[in-house]
């Protein structure tokens, strides 16, 4: 089984990628800490 991959795009050229079975979890955390996260659709 495979996780799904998070792009996280940070200032100054900061990106980095987490891995995660529930990215729904990883995405909800970033956006109450207070980051802009962008919901898109999964392909």
């Amino acid at each position: 089984m495979f996780s799904d991959g998070i792009a996280i795009q940070g200032d100054n050229y900061f990106d980095w990628t987490v891995y995660s079975f529930y990215p729904e979890v990883v995405l909800l955390s970033l956006e109450e800490l207070g980051y802009p996260v962008e919901w898109l659709d999964r392909y």
